[in-house]
């Protein structure tokens, strides 16, 4: 039994290591925002961790909520990872658990297209299919379309 935790432990420093490694090139890239820095640095040397959780490590008068943002983006740069939902060691609430992915080179973040050119791209989509189907679909095609214009 001892042989197995000494297992683990040896597995989880070299862990901690490469998610050190992997922070220090992405910081080194001077491609990642301050903030997404500090969420990183905390994952690297603390984590997985929640959001609540990080807060302890971090600023604890910023809202969890912007870790929350930051932990979004990151995934997204496929820098983080879910890695799984527990309970909370501050709040004892089940919450998703982050961990570093150890990838090296942030992927660039799309911006998000807003609202109105969603509801604008749906349109074309409805009017691009109404040009293909046979006139005894058009009729309730044209509804769609009009509804979609009124939102």
């Amino acid at each position: 039994m001892r042989l197995q935790l000494t297992n683990f432990k040896i597995k989880y420093t070299m862990t901690r290591e490469t998610s050190i490694a992997a922070y220090h090139a992405v910081e080194e890239s001077g491609l990642v925002s301050r903030m997404r820095l500090v969420v990183l640095k905390i994952l690297a040397e603390h984590g997985p961790l929640t959001a609540n959780e990080l807060r302890r490590y971090g600023n604890p008068e910023i809202n969890s909520g912007i870790y929350t943002t930051r932990f979004s983006e990151l995934r997204r740069m496929g820098l983080i990872y879910e890695l799984e939902q527990r309970p909370c060691e501050i709040t004892g609430v089940n919450a998703i658990s982050w961990e570093l992915t150890g990838n090296t080179v942030a992927k660039k973040l799309t911006k998000e297209p807003s609202a109105k050119e969603r509801k604008e791209e749906i349109i074309e989509d409805v009017i691009a299919l109404g040009e293909r189907l046979p006139m005894t679909y058009k009729g309730d095609l044209r509804k769609i379309y009009h509804k979609l214009k009124d939102l």
